[in-house]
């Protein structure tokens, strides 16, 4: 077994400890994924010092990591996923050449997988980490020693139980990801100091509390995609970087800030901004405009200048009256416009489809012969010129 590299042991129900690993000094990869009677891993791991890989995801009934995890000099990644372990060990932060740590888990297996305390400070000290994913697990805080982390790249924190950010994650200048999606509990505002998250390219934040963003938004000179949307608590959006290319936004704000200044805008999705009445200027390469469920929005932008409009879909936007400019959009080839009327039906809320007047004309759609896709629904619509056809329409919903 001396030349043995890679031992593979997943799926093995039976198995509750280790072999004894002295004979396996050449063993770089160790996979013990779903052996969910494991209870130990022999001590004998200290010895596999070329080790680089260790995967323990969904071993249910190991308990703690062995004390002996700080031996493992090479060790790149560790994956701890869906186990019962106690605590990540301060010990954690020995690993000095780790590069991936994974310790996520569903919150509703509360019985085995809801029971991580907070990341240890000595996380700090893993100076070559590149990758941290806690994505579904119920740590609630990150210590402020994260912002030591000078590799980090991708921070993931999908649906986990975390409520707040360390002021300190404004400082990780690799940092390039950050996803905080599905987080409920998640709340408050986001710093970043000057000079920092200078390599984010995506901000995820859907579902959050989050009230605030960083005033020099705008310095973030590498973010491209920035997701708000059903964020209900944040007030208002900052000026946005000249990087960004996709927007999707939910904020209590009556106006957004100027974004004629994005070149490289290709999607904007508004969702839920209930205060909104006016969106200003777009950029002319704006290929996808969605707009869902803004009541107060009495206008939009001039379309015709939306020379690569491509796609456009308004729903539920009551105060929208006119589409001026729609006959000039060259490159449409699909639009919806739909909405619905609400009424009260006992404890329930009722939709009721087709009974409203949206707007009072939508003119020029049978000049537009790029238009394939008319998803016309829960309106009653008024056509100019009379009925309309659309030169090579695949589908007209009404």
């Amino acid at each position: 077994m001396e030349k043995l590299k890679v031992l593979n042991l997943s799926h093995c129900i039976g198995l509750k400890s280790t072999p004894n690993f002295s004979a396996f000094k050449n063993l770089e990869m160790l996979i013990l994924v779903l052996c969910i009677c494991l209870e130990e891993i022999d001590p004998s791991i200290k010895d596999v010092k070329r080790l680089v890989s260790l995967n323990l995801s969904g071993c249910e009934r190991l308990k703690k990591l062995p004390e002996e995890l700080d031996k493992l000099e090479n060790l790149e990644e560790l994956v701890v996923d869906y186990i019962a372990i106690k605590e990540i060990p301060p010990c954690i932060g020995s690993l000095k050449q780790l590069k991936r740590l994974s310790a996520g888990g569903f919150s509703q297996f509360a019985e085995v997988y809801d029971k991580l305390p907070p990341i240890p400070p000595s996380i700090g000290k893993l100076g070559e980490l590149v990758v941290l994913e806690l994505i579904g697990s119920s740590i609630k805080e990150l210590p402020e020693s994260i912002g030591e982390l000078s590799k980090l790249k991708f921070l993931r924190l999908t649906n986990s139980k975390i409520e707040r950010l360390p002021s300190s994650i404004g400082k990780l200048q690799s940092l390039q990801e950050l996803k905080a999606d599905g987080c409920f509990n998640l709340e408050g505002e986001i710093h970043v100091d000057k000079g920092g998250l200078s390599s984010l390219k995506t901000l995820n934040l859907i579902l959050t509390k989050i009230s605030g963003l960083p005033e020099n938004l705008d310095q973030l000179s590498s973010l491209e995609c920035l997701h708000l949307d059903k964020c209900q608590d944040l007030q208002s959006l900052p000026k946005p970087p000249l990087s960004l290319s996709y927007l999707a936004l939910t904020c209590r704000s009556n106006e957004l800030p100027s974004l004629s200044h994005l070149k490289h805008l290709q999607e904007l999705y508004l969702v839920e901004c209930k205060s909104l009445q006016s969106i200003p200027e777009l950029p002319s390469c704006i290929q996808k405009l969605a707009i869902f469920s803004c009541p107060k929005l009495e206008r939009l932008p001039k379309l015709s200048d939306l020379e690569f409009l491509s796609n456009l879909r308004l729903q539920d936007c009551y105060g929208l009256k006119k589409l001026d400019g729609l006959e000039a959009l060259k490159s449409l080839r699909w639009l919806c416009l739909s909405r619905r009327s609400e009424f009260s039906c006992g404890d329930d809320v009722c939709v009721e489809y087709g009974k409203v007047d949206n707007f009072h004309a939508i003119r020029g759609l049978e000049n537009m012969g790029s238009l394939e896709v008319v998803n016309i629904s829960g309106l009653q619509t008024h056509s100019s010129t009379g009925p309309f056809k659309v030169g090579s329409s695949e589908e007209v919903g009404c």
